[in-house]
């Protein structure tokens, strides 16, 4: 993303914030149809949002639903924003981590530290561990 910003031909529809703290989306229709599919494998701006709160971003601002439809409107801005992501500083961005894989390494050394603990059965789905008695 610190690419795209970079780049003066998407300034109109991508932009970073005047404190240089997130990232706005001016044109969401534009986003899509212009910098998704050449930067992105999703092209829908839904599971862009969704990897973007995966990778820890928060949504600052985001459209307000249309009157008549339970649509979005997807015209109006969408801010993001996270404390590792800053202009000027994208050395930060290496700190930012996708939670589910952290979920999962978590789970895998929570696993190995009950297997060491204790006796873990391998027919046991949950991953339950019974002590032997002592």
């Amino acid at each position: 993303i610190h690419t795209i910003l970079a780049e003066p031909n998407y300034s109109s529809i991508v932009s970073w914030n005047d404190a240089g703290t997130a990232f706005i989306i001016h044109d969401v229709d534009a986003f899509v149809s212009t910098i998704m599919p050449a930067h992105f494998q999703q092209s829908k701006f839904d599971s862009f949002t969704r990897r973007m709160r995966r990778w820890g971003f928060r949504v600052v601002k985001q459209p307000s639903s249309s009157i008549e439809s339970s649509e979005p409107a997807q015209s109006t801005a969408m801010e993001f924003s996270s404390e590792h992501f800053l202009r000027d500083q994208p050395e930060l961005s290496l700190l930012m981590k996708d939670e589910r894989i952290v979920t999962k390494q978590f789970t895998f050394l929570d696993r190995n530290i009950r297997k060491n603990d204790g006796v873990l059965e391998e027919s046991n789905p949950t991953g339950v561990v019974h002590y032997p008695p002592s």
